[in-house]
């Protein structure tokens, strides 16, 4: 029997956009990071690691840039007086934000800002912050020297022992109307929650509630709107703060921000990676795909500025996180995301990150059985093509379209299609150019699975595509991964008599057995024993494998996981096939022991119907010799104890009619072999008669 084998839906993907920092000065600059590595699972999980980026420029006034650079010495002797003239005058407001300007400026040099902030720097800036609330010059400055001095993880921790976070968080409620002081506030905080150990403190004392009433306050200043954003992109980074955020409304702060400004590109790409951060968490979907007018501004975006690359790339992995929830990817199709999505990859064609960014959101969006079709509809599949074929050097490319495809191939039609247009070529393809990438290998093989489901894949699934399944596996023998999708599609093609010839020339009983003495996952050896089983159909292959040590194998991964059921279970049926209609693969099984591994299975899990049932039919199949060979698996069935193993079968499973057969037709056979002299080799487990 070939088995019809089936896979469950595939993981979605998530992703936030890196942290970030900066430094407090208004003509400095942040460059931007570089995207997280995406997290495939179907909970709220998320990558926890901050990105790091690099700084540039220092910050500088009229005065500093007189100096020009200054040395190590100097700006230590600054720092000393102007710390010593703060604590000697903490009321004297002018003294104290002039004081905070200076440090601002001294910290712009890299070398000093630690020595700076351990010397007191952090301190009276902080000092300052909480006597002068109602000033907005101190608040200002104290917020621009505190951005400087975090840069440093030393300081940015005294920072937030010595109560800095909270300080900053009153100086924008205090001065909400001040631009300048949110503005300088959120990169405080953006550059604070940059360390992780500052985000839960900054959460508890009301960071992401400051950042939503700034943004709501100043929708039309783009500088506070960046920062704002920046500052919610890092306190999103780690999971523990998401809840927080999402209560604070983020969601709906960043939305009103993109609806304020449609022609700010700076401000629209900014504002989808906030929401691919804000993502993250149930909450937030659902207050933004919840409503079709929140899901028409994403769109809207998109489709106003279709030039832009950061812009488009950002939408996309808003659109990533935001069809983590199934019942929001029809809302999205709706809204004419999927649309935006294929017309971004047609305008940036050489964007490698757009491509890779937007095919993932493709498979997310797409997964669902009434969001699938939309990609057809949109003659999307021909774009993914042209992506996989123009990126066939990027991996990153390369396993995100194959995630894409996974998404489509749900039905006959359209895996014809996709074979019709060579898409079997551009997967083996893309796996040929990157061999040692082990992820591209996996989710190649689960394509190749699914284009294996056609009823026709004799012709589907060329030789090609089955020599580089194998050549895969064999690459990455360690991998999981590789080795479970690779046994997917052996299994399925297998299910074909024409192909069971090809994959054993190929290699494909090789490999399998080669997973089944490696790997120790139920879930691999489930899939490691289809593959055989089916492979083993077909007689050629059953010897193939007695001869590569399938035998051996199989008793061993008996032997190994008694306390497994669902490997007991498909190793007994493996078994049952590889010794069908063999005697000599039969007296193989019988000098090895196999019918004592196929009763302690047996024992081992009496109430299970799948061991019970498999266990039956392999003892049934060992004791029946196709050349008239006297029988010696009889005696030594009944010398272990197989009739009461049987007996108990019967009695468990009195509703089973088909145990109910195999344990009847068992029980006619044992009786039937004629025990002469017996000799018992305990090292074999084998009765032997003389």
């Amino acid at each position: 029997l070939a088995l019809n084998l089936s896979l469950g839906a595939s993981f979605v993907l998530r992703t936030k956009r890196g942290c970030l920092r900066g430094m407090g000065a208004n003509n400095s600059h942040t460059e931007k990071s570089d995207h997280s590595a995406a997290v495939t699972a179907a909970s709220a999980t998320t990558d926890t690691t901050p990105r790091t980026t690099t700084t540039t420029t220092l910050s500088s006034t009229s005065s500093a840039t007189a100096r020009g650079t200054p040395s190590t010495e100097f700006n230590s002797k600054d720092a000393k007086a102007v710390i010593a003239a703060m604590r000697a005058h903490p009321t004297n407001e002018r003294v104290q934000w002039r004081g905070c300007n200076a440090i601002r400026d001294l910290t712009a040099n890299e070398a000093v800002r630690e020595s700076i902030g351990q010397e007191g720097g952090v301190e009276v800036v902080v000092a300052a912050l909480r006597a002068h609330q109602s000033s907005v010059n101190v608040q200002e400055w104290g917020c621009r020297a505190l951005c400087n001095l975090s840069i440093n993880n030393a300081n940015n921790i005294l920072l937030a022992r010595l109560g800095g976070i909270a300080a900053v968080v009153v100086a924008m409620q205090s001065h909400e109307k001040s631009t300048v002081v949110q503005e300088q506030g959120c990169w405080a905080l953006s550059n604070i929650a940059f360390l992780a150990e500052n985000r839960a403190p900054a959460a508890a004392v009301g960071a992401a509630e400051a950042l939503v009433a700034a943004i709501h306050s100043h929708l039309t200043s783009k500088l506070v709107l960046d920062r704002a954003f920046r500052a919610m992109i890092n306190l999103c980074a780690t999971g523990g703060e998401l809840l927080r955020v999402g209560g604070a409304g983020s969601a709906v702060a960043v939305i009103a921000a993109m609806r304020a400004n449609p022609g700010e590109a700076t401000v629209q790409e900014w504002a989808f990676s906030a929401l691919a951060a804000v993502a993250t968490i149930a909450e937030n979907r659902t207050s933004i795909a919840g409503l079709p007018a929140n899901l028409e501004v994403i769109v809207s975006s998109m489709r106003t500025h279709r030039a832009n690359v950061a812009v488009q790339q950002q939408a996309c992995i808003a659109l990533i996180n935001f069809s983590v929830s199934e019942e929001h990817r029809e809302a999205l199709v709706t809204a004419g995301a999927m649309e935006e999505i294929l017309e971004t990859m047609r305008r940036h064609p050489s964007s490698e990150a757009v491509q890779r960014d937007a095919c993932r959101a493709i498979h997310n969006v797409a997964n669902h059985r009434r969001t699938c079709g939309s990609v057809r509809a949109h003659k999307g599949v021909e774009v993914i093509r042209d992506a996989l074929v123009r990126h066939r050097d990027s991996a990153s490319v390369q396993e995100k379209g194959f995630a894409a495809l996974g998404a489509i191939l749900v039905d006959t039609e359209t895996r014809q299609m996709l074979c019709q247009m060579g898409m079997i070529e551009v997967v083996v393809a893309g796996m040929q150019a990157h061999p040692t990438n082990e992820t591209v290998q996996s989710k190649g093989c689960y394509t190749l699975f699914l284009f294996s489901e056609q009823a026709d894949s004799t012709s589907s699934v060329s030789r090609g595509a089955i020599d580089m399944i194998i050549k895969s596996m064999r690459a990455h023998p360690l991998s999981a991964t590789v080795q479970d999708q690779g046994c997917w599609v052996i299994s399925s093609l297998a299910m074909h008599a024409e192909n069971r010839l090809l994959l054993g020339e190929a290699g494909a009983v090789e490999v399998a057995i080669a997973a089944l003495k490696v790997h120790t996952s139920a879930s691999v050896l489930e899939r490691v024993c289809r593959a055989l089983i089916n492979c083993f159909v077909f007689a050629d292959n059953r010897v193939l494998g007695a001869r590569l040590g399938g035998i051996e194998a199989i008793l061993d991964t008996l032997r190994k996981h008694l306390d497994q059921a669902v490997v007991i279970e498909w190793a007994n049926r493996a078994l049952m096939y590889i010794v069908a209609s063999n005697d000599e693969n039969k007296q193989a099984t019988l000098r090895l022991g196999g019918v004592r591994l196929l009763l302690d299975g047996m024992r081992a899990y009496p109430t299970h119907a799948g061991v019970q049932e498999q266990g039956l039919s392999a003892l049934s199949y060992i004791c029946e010799f196709t050349q008239g060979t006297k029988c010696f698996a009889c005696a030594c069935s009944s010398q272990l104890g197989a009739r009461a193993v049987v007996a108990a079968a019967m009695l468990e499973f009195a509703s089973n009619s088909t145990i109910q057969t195999k344990c009847a037709k068992l029980l006619q056979m044992l009786p039937r072999m004629i025990l002469e002299e017996r000799v018992i080799d305990e090292s074999e487990g084998l009765l032997a008669v003389k």
